[in-house]
């Protein structure tokens, strides 16, 4: 079997980008005749402003991409082609390029831009589904939801618009949502459902030890910003004076934390900043519980694959696809999302029963075994390309 994997990356690297490149390397390892065709969204803002508008006139179908492409097929016959970003370089217009070439394809639903232009479906430090409840994409441009810009808001939602209107996404054979929260909202929108498949993500396996013993902290870890609901865990440990906190990732709120803990003098909450590799692991394996408390409708954080499979707990917000993550009392506990004192009651008490946390922890490692597995990843994609190959 041939498979083409296409994928813009992003201007910061993140886990969509992770994802791919661990699919590529799995399907290698696998014996998969694999190619992954890239583009990268590094040099946008150093562009000048002709090569801008440029790039946005190219956005809509690319000439650029399309030349790339005819060389790429016409040396490597995909039998697939598995998609799972295009914007804004690489362009919607490879939906056509594929369709008219009648190679299926797949496009794994990282985010909510088929349904939000920006992506998130969050707005204002809240979830916001007016995009989809006004079934009008310009609620982006309205309301200034792509990077808080009038010009960039417009450029998504004619973007999306138009190729939601011209039928350019119906090209797709089948859609790969990671959760069944995130299929409820394509169908609400008005997709197939007969069309969209549930298949999670995976993670490296990585031994973990037969004992569950952990230290004495919690741990946070991922991008430090509003909808991640990062004030939240600060206001609830903040109030917990003999409950440890770690604190590991950077982004935009990371000097306000910074000097929130300093100001009030919490000696409770440690920032570590960004952490990566062996030192990230041992942080996730010792820790009591990750504590994921996102205020949006959080897609797959890879991060609780990580905590998983590495024999942690999850304490994470009753929202979107984190609803099906986390099974309540067996690999995990729930809170409502942004209730710094449900979260503060549910640590209270988690903290007090050692003996919980390990039969928890123990059982996030058995979820990990039983459903996110890289073979598991690996025969689920494989079965849908084969089914879609033979029709």
């Amino acid at each position: 079997m041939k498979v083409l994997l296409v994928h813009n990356k992003y201007s910061e690297y993140g886990g969509e980008d992770s994802i791919v490149e661990k699919q590529y390397q799995l399907y290698k390892k696998k014996g998969i005749d694999v190619e992954l065709y890239t583009k990268s969204n590094n040099n946008i803002d150093s562009l000048s402003i002709i090569n801008k508008i440029k790039m946005i006139k190219e956005s809509y179908s690319s000439k650029k991409t399309e030349s790339e492409l005819i060389e790429i097929t016409s040396n490597f016959n995909a039998d697939i082609v598995h998609i799972h970003n295009v914007y804004p370089i690489i362009s919607p217009g490879v939906y056509e390029f594929f369709y008219k070439r009648n190679i299926p394809i797949i496009q794994t639903l990282h985010n909510y831009r088929f349904i939000c232009p920006n992506g998130l479906m969050f707005r204002n430090n809240s979830v916001c589904e007016k995009c989809l409840k006004n079934n009008n994409y310009y609620e982006c441009f309205y309301n200034k939801c792509y990077h808080e810009s009038y010009m960039q808001s417009l450029w998504y939602s004619n973007l999306i618009s138009n190729s939601f209107n011209k039928g350019v996404f119906n090209k797709i054979n089948k859609f790969i949502a990671l959760n069944n929260f995130v299929k409820q909202k394509m169908i609400e929108k008005g997709y197939d459902g007969a069309k969209i498949e549930i298949i999670p993500n995976s993670t490296n396996e990585k031994p973990t030890l037969e004992c569950y013993d952990k230290k004495d902290y919690y741990l946070y870890i991922g991008r430090i910003s509003n909808e991640k609901g990062v004030n939240t865990i600060i206001k609830t440990f903040s109030m917990l004076n003999n409950i440890n906190l770690k604190i590991v990732g950077t982004g935009p709120l990371e000097n306000e934390i910074k000097n929130f803990i300093k100001e009030k003098g919490i000696n409770n909450i440690e920032y570590i900043g960004f952490k990566n590799g062996i030192e990230k692991d041992n942080l996730i394996r010792f820790s009591k519980a990750i504590i994921v408390p996102s205020e949006w409708y959080e897609n797959f954080p890879t991060v609780v694959l990580e905590a998983f499979s590495l024999g942690t707990m999850v304490i994470a917000s009753d929202i979107g696809g984190l609803k099906y993550m986390i099974k309540n009392d067996y690999n995990g506990i729930k809170f409502k999302s942004g209730d710094v004192f449900d979260l503060k009651q549910k640590l209270l008490l988690i903290d007090r029963n050692k003996e919980l946390i390990a039969e928890l922890s123990k059982n996030a490692y058995n979820t990990y075994i039983n459903y996110y597995t890289e073979d598991i990843y690996y025969n689920k994609h494989m079965n849908l390309y084969n089914n879609l190959i033979k029709r």
